[in-house]
């Protein structure tokens, strides 16, 4: 290889590290997952948003039998 073709290479290859690191991240959107951060008895839980149908706040809690 001559030294113009190196150089070149050497060139292009700065050039495609620089720009990797301005431009901003590419996010994989099939890996990202909505949740929903709660706590039940003090225990850290994540539901997926998907699951959920809506969400109530200040409604009563009703005892069940185990």
């Amino acid at each position: 290889m001559s030294t113009a073709h190196l150089d070149g290479l050497l060139e292009r290859l700065r050039h495609e590290f620089d720009a990797a690191f301005a431009d901003a991240p590419v996010l994989d959107r099939e890996a990202v997952l909505d949740v929903l951060a709660v706590r039940v008895a003090g225990l850290p839980y994540a539901l997926r948003a998907t699951d959920l149908a809506a969400v109530a706040v200040d409604l009563p809690v009703t005892p069940l039998p185990s």
